[in-house]
């Protein structure tokens, strides 16, 4: 059998070991004692639990996610005590040299496995996706023949960090549960825990050694493990967000809550079975039991003499004990705040764009019923006067005589013909204007109308005469989901080219730098579903539900959910009421999806 690396962590207990020079690690239970007739025993270190299963095909990212929107309270509070200790940075880089760091490296790379995508490529892919959950770098991962239960994370300056998994970890887990493991490591990483990691490592296996440094080694250790179990409970946190069912894909929190209990129950179970599973007694094991468990230590623990007992047994540990582990995790699993991390991830994480509608979403109604609609119809005359016969209103035109044809065949209100070129300029634009004003007026939603509105706008928006009108919530919203990597379009009744000079000239700047494209009628009309099946089609992603479609009108939403598209109905000053019990989500600020 290989030697143990280093460090070499039990989950929950371990053998002893001879001590070893170390660097950054983070382990997923205790470390194994290690026996020493001079010193005190040191403590032991972590691993923690996430999981997927093989048909896991569009987990929900999250890219906006940061560190501090799942790090623990406890953790928040132990990393400020540990940044006032005077002197901390300064012990670690004296006590760590690069011989130790390169002895620990060729110790753990020299009698591992390196996965690849070549090599055991269904671990690099449960990796891969779990880094992908909580945007963070995946590292490298090593699979280690080892018969102790465990997983530790190795982080060296300058250097790519990595995971260690032992075999007998592989074997005693499922699939999903072993990827919550390996998030659990990624939280680590995700929140710069290898810092601390790395003293408290150096403290426990060998600072008592240094003359001189006991008593100050005595005094950081304690509040290093403090810390410890702190950072513990943030990991088993990171856990839980990538432990998430693909084929649930909410649209309201009671769903939303039946994901949070399925994704509890495989970090619980990882707990427990580290804390007494094994391979033939796995399928026996129930998480209701064991959290039943957790519930009668607290009862037993309440009491002075229980409460000494159980701090007496925790105050040396680097690991809480798994029954409170469960207990936390079951805790924040029910919390709003978990809702809340839940809600982005599944707004912005599982939906890679973003498809957003003008006229009620982004802008208020007002700008386009007050401003756009009123300078199209004051200036439409003039503009085709002045370009009348260019090759842009010649197509303009054709556009609009064969709308007025279909609308004087189906009997639609103010159409009138439109006479042929050969009565006469001022006979055409007489007829054009009078057709263009009664679309306004009934404010329809047709190709030909949005293409001349488009060219008329241009004008105003060239002259400054206009200036595009978006909510305050808007600029701030596309800047950081263009900064998170999510692709955002518009999709509008009116012209690409409207679109663009809205966008293009707003009174917070030039906002299409943050946007990825435009749609328009030309694809089809805003309430087929065939239309958001075609921007399905252009954008780029595996599947329709990786789309969030945002608008106010309710018709539109409907469409948009039947070609598969996330929906969420915006309500802003002056849009239309929505039917009552319509069963879509609503927003009345961008700032919520953010949060």
């Amino acid at each position: 059998m290989a030697a143990s690396p280093a460090c070499a962590p039990g989950l929950i207990s371990g053998p002893t070991l001879p001590p070893q020079p170390v660097t950054f690690r983070c382990y997923w239970a205790q470390k194994p004692s290690y026996a020493s007739s001079t010193s005190r025993r040191p403590r032991r270190r972590r691993f923690v639990p996430v999981a997927a299963a093989s048909t896991r095909t569009s987990p929900a990212a999250a890219r906006g996610l940061d560190a501090d929107d799942f790090r623990h309270p406890l953790d928040k509070q132990n990393t400020l005590l540990l940044r006032a200790i005077p002197g901390l940075n300064d012990i670690g880089k004296a006590l760590l040299g690069p011989v130790s760091e390169q002895v620990m490296v060729l110790q753990n790379i020299g009698t591992s496995v390196l996965v690849s995508p070549n090599q055991l490529p269904y671990l690099h892919q449960l990796l891969a996706e779990a880094a992908t959950l909580l945007n963070t770098e995946a590292p490298d991962l090593y699979i280690r023949q080892n018969p102790v239960p465990n997983a530790y994370t190795l982080a060296i300056n300058g250097k790519k960090p990595f995971i260690v998994v032992h075999t007998s970890l592989v074997e005693l887990l499922t699939p999903k549960e072993l990827q919550a493991v390996l998030a659990h490591e990624l939280g680590h990483l995700k929140c710069d825990h290898g810092v601390w990691l790395t003293f408290a490592n150096i403290l426990t296996m060998g600072a008592y050694t240094v003359p001189g440094f006991g008593m100050v080694a005595g005094f950081l250790e304690e509040q290093l493990y403090r810390w410890l179990r702190a950072a513990e409970l943030t990991c088993d946190r990171a856990a839980l967000l990538v432990v998430q069912d693909p084929k649930v894909h909410p649209a309201s929190l009671c769903h939303h809550l039946i994901l949070i209990l399925h994704c509890q129950e495989v970090v619980i179970s990882v707990l427990m079975k580290l804390a007494g599973g094994c391979p033939s007694l796995a399928d026996q094991l129930n998480v209701d039991a064991f959290l039943e468990q957790a519930r009668s230590y607290d009862k037993a623990a309440s009491n002075p003499v229980g409460w000494y007992i159980r701090n007496a047994q925790t105050r040396e540990l680097s690991h809480p004990l798994p029954v409170m582990r469960a207990r936390e995790i079951d805790e924040w699993s029910r919390s709003q705040e978990y809702k809340t991390i839940m809600q982005k991830m599944l707004q912005l994480g599982l939906n890679r764009c973003v498809v957003l509608d003008i006229e009620g979403t982004t802008s208020p109604i007002s700008f386009v019923t007050d401003v756009l609609f009123p300078y199209a119809r004051d200036n439409v005359r003039k503009h085709l006067d002045a370009t009348y016969g260019t090759h842009e209103t010649n197509d303009d035109i054709a556009l609009l005589r064969a709308q007025v044809e279909q609308d004087l065949a189906e009997g639609v209100a103010g159409a009138v013909p439109v006479p042929p070129d050969e009565a006469g300029k001022d006979s055409v634009i007489d007829a054009l204007v009078a057709n263009v004003e009664a679309m306004i007026k009934a404010d329809r939603k047709i190709t030909s109308l949005k293409q001349l509105q488009g060219h008329i706008w241009r004008t105003g928006f060239e002259g400054q005469e206009i200036k595009g009108v978006v909510f305050d919530d808007v600029p701030p919203a596309l800047e950081k989901w263009h900064a998170s990597g999510i692709k955002t379009y518009i999709y509008s009744s009116g012209s690409r080219e409207a679109q663009r000079l809205i966008f293009g000239n707003t009174t917070y700047g030039d906002l299409r730098k943050h946007l990825c494209g435009f749609f328009d009628t030309t694809i089809g009309t805003k309430r087929e579903a065939r239309s958001y099946y075609e921007i399905w089609l252009s954008v780029g992603v595996d599947r329709p539900s990786q789309i969030l479609f945002l608008t106010d009108v309710y018709q539109e939403a409907t469409a948009a959910q039947a070609a598969g598209l996330e929906v969420l109905i915006s309500i802003r000053p002056g849009n239309a009421p929505l039917p009552e019990n319509h069963g879509f989500e609503t927003i009345k600020s961008f700032a919520e999806i953010l949060t």
